[in-house]
């Protein structure tokens, strides 16, 4: 693309958290192709010239998110927004100075929403879901069993980090459906539901099938990016 100076992601006090590898750039067309709703949807979206020109051809490569990311710091310090990146991840940690304000013109004025897409591409090509990309990177690290497949490493963490939606009743239902009864007390003001003792709960501390801690840095590097050039 031209000369293209524009913004990094909105990213408000914290730092992208997947690095850019110039391997994805050349991507092959079925794994870009996957994301044809998503750069449809970011066409629909973009509020500039420049962004339609970066979509154009359902790819975003690395040389034009730098050159986004040049233009989005260049737009905050002209507001007096204090920043530091990480030029491996191309993240940007907004410190202070500027306004709320301030910072959404320079996003939509520049890169908008690209940066969240060109991480999806660049990290998850074959647009897996998240629990398999960690799973797939956890097990190839040797950091879980190869007999410990995708779907006990997902009800580990069911039974062992369930998150609940209260919705207003006294039934509080995860994430995948299951459903958990409440328990209600009628105070003066109202009443008080409450999880049942144990549900939900992490138990401290968790380890994995093998003796890996779920807290083992190397996990966390497997959540924050699970490509194979990572490893």
């Amino acid at each position: 693309m031209s000369s293209i100076r524009k913004g990094f992601a909105f990213v408000l006090a914290i730092m992208l958290m997947f690095s850019v590898s110039a391997c994805a750039n050349n991507a092959d067309n079925n794994a870009v192709n996957l994301y044809e709703t998503e750069f449809a949807e970011a066409r629909e979206n973009a509020t500039n010239d420049m962004q339609l020109e970066v979509l154009a051809d359902d790819k975003i490569t690395e040389t034009e998110i730098k050159e986004l990311a040049f233009m989005f710091t260049a737009c905050l310090r002209e507001r007096g927004v204090k920043y530091d990146v990480d030029t491996r991840y191309y993240g940007v940690n907004l410190g202070e100075g500027g306004t709320e304000d301030d910072i959404k013109e320079c996003n939509t004025n520049t890169v908008g929403g690209l940066q969240e897409l060109y991480q999806a591409t660049t990290v998850n090509p074959t647009k897996l879901e998240d629990d398999e990309l960690t799973w797939q990177c956890l097990v190839r690290r040797e950091l879980i069993p190869e007999d410990f497949s995708l779907e006990e490493y997902k009800y580990f963490w069911d039974i062992n980090t369930e998150s609940f939606y209260f919705g207003g009743s006294d039934i509080a239902t995860s994430e995948n459906g299951y459903e958990v009864q409440m328990d209600v007390k009628e105070t003066k003001d109202g009443y008080l539901f409450t999880m049942p003792e144990g549900v939900g709960e992490r138990k401290e501390p968790l380890y994995f099938p093998g003796g890996i801690s779920v807290d083992d840095t190397r996990v966390y590097g497997c959540m924050i990016d699970p490509r194979p050039e990572s490893d």
